[in-house]
């Protein structure tokens, strides 16, 4: 995950000096600017054409940033479609894969059980 400094006007040629372009599949934020966006590439003439006329740039990459999450009413809605239509808003792209990283408060033996998050035998790092 990378958490840019920069605003949407910059989003691309920043990325591409990155190398955050080369195809890999990134979660990303950026620290000055709100909303949700994802960067698009498309090779097709016809795309370039419709999104110049758009004002979005010459391509081949392009932003497509909403401003506002309205997550009180885009929550519910998410609900609904999974109910109704057994559609999935999010998914993994492969089997799933987790990383985690704990770290103990004390030196532990081997075999020592631990606590859950927080209590007597592990620290949790979360965001206050």
């Amino acid at each position: 995950m990378h958490g840019l400094e920069t605003d949407m006007e910059h989003l691309i040629q920043n990325c591409e000096r990155l190398g955050l372009l080369d195809g890999g599949h990134y979660v990303d934020y950026v620290l000055g600017t709100r909303g949700v966006f994802t960067i698009v590439r498309s090779d097709d003439l016809q795309v370039h054409s419709d999104f110049r006329y758009l004002k979005m740039g010459d391509g081949p990459y392009y932003v497509i940033h909403r401003p506002h999450v309205l997550i009180y009413y885009e929550a519910p809605r998410s609900i609904a479609r999974a109910v109704r239509e057994r559609e999935a808003t999010v998914t993994p792209m492969g089997a799933p894969v987790a990383e985690t990283v704990a770290f103990g408060k004390r030196d532990l033996p081997a075999g020592q059980r631990w606590t859950v998050l927080g209590e007597r035998h592990v620290r949790a790092d979360r965001p206050r």
